[in-house]
């Protein structure tokens, strides 16, 4: 059976991602999605794709669960 409880052991994915204007943001997929895409429509008014942060986002080093 599958559980979505983390183990020791686990290891966590984040992401990370600098606009050229100085802002920067680091979360899960959907977290950087959803940051990067409100920060380019309110301060630059641009609408981002989930494609176009990912082009600039660029993987964490992972860490893991201290569970």
């Amino acid at each position: 059976m599958f559980s979505m409880i983390p183990r020791k052991g686990v290891i966590f994915l984040e992401w990370s991602v600098e606009c050229d204007c100085g802002w920067t943001c680091r979360g899960s997929e959907d977290e950087i999605v959803s940051a990067c895409t409100r920060h380019a429509r309110e301060e630059h008014g641009m609408e981002l794709t989930r494609e176009q942060v990912f082009a600039v986002a660029r993987p964490v080093e992972n860490r893991e669960s201290e569970n």
